[in-house]
């Protein structure tokens, strides 16, 4: 697999991009496996992106946060 340097700003770009237009498109959360699968990355650097606390909090002021379904995480649209 490629491994692709991606900014703080461009992640959250692209997590903010996939998980609306997943929203809309299917009215799911999208998993980690899926968001790796299109940013050509693993689910482990997702994992590593994680705990990086201030993205995190910056995806949160959007209203998207981490949950833990069926044992994999997905990105998921809080109803803020």
């Amino acid at each position: 697999m490629k491994k692709k340097y991606m900014n703080r700003k461009e992640f959250i770009q692209h997590i903010s991009i996939l998980t609306l237009g997943y929203y809309a498109y299917k009215n799911e959360p999208i998993s980690f496996p899926q968001v790796a699968e299109y940013l050509n990355t693993t689910t482990d650097n997702l994992r590593l992106k994680k705990q990086d606390t201030d993205l995190m909090s910056q995806l949160s002021k959007c209203g998207i946060v981490v949950e833990r379904i069926n044992n994999t995480n997905h990105f998921v649209i809080t109803n803020n």
